[in-house]
């Protein structure tokens, strides 16, 4: 499958970018890379208020595919969608007091407003996912339709360790390749 080849090249793509930071002119190296990406996991932690929703949707919604009811797909995704807006809203909420909060008590080589910063722009990402990408996932998951949802995750990785690698060697700065 291909997620399992996306994490193999996730890896290697990790230790490539790596290599890259090392040989680049620019000052960070890949141990402060690593120190701000762990300032940025917390927010990882925001996937516990989910509660599993999107496993028991997608159980939801086998029968109506099979059926070929278009009215209840449309009932359980709208009511999908709707929970994980309330989720991308405690993202943001949760993101807003991580950098607030984050940046005084860690312990790492970047200025408060760059943790803060950095804290901010992996929040994006986390709130545009649950925002606007989970509840299609799981509708494409519960039609046995996932090979899509993989493919495109495939491309956006590898496309993304491309970008990353020449704003490294660029010498652009840890939150322009983030």
């Amino acid at each position: 499958r291909c997620t399992n080849s996306a994490h193999k090249f996730a890896g290697l793509s990790g230790y490539f970018l790596l290599i890259s930071s090392r040989t680049s002119s620019y000052s960070y190296s890949g141990k402060q890379l690593m120190k701000a990406k762990k300032s940025a996991l917390f927010l990882e932690m925001i996937s516990f208020l989910t509660l599993g929703i999107a496993g028991a949707t997608r159980m939801a919604l086998y029968r109506p595919i099979a059926e070929n009811d278009i009215l209840g797909i449309s009932r359980i995704v709208k009511s999908n969608k709707i929970y994980m807006h309330k989720v991308g809203l405690a993202i943001v909420f949760y993101t807003g007091l991580l950098c607030i909060i984050y940046p005084l008590v860690s312990h790492n080589d970047l200025s408060p407003i760059e943790c803060a910063a950095l804290i901010a722009i992996v929040g994006i990402g986390v709130f545009a996912q649950y925002f606007f990408g989970i509840s299609n996932q799981t509708l494409l998951s519960a039609d046995q339709s996932g090979y899509i949802n993989s493919f495109i995750q495939c491309v956006a990785l590898i496309t993304h360790t491309v970008i990353a690698v020449i704003l490294i060697n660029l010498g652009c700065s840890i939150f322009v390749v983030k």
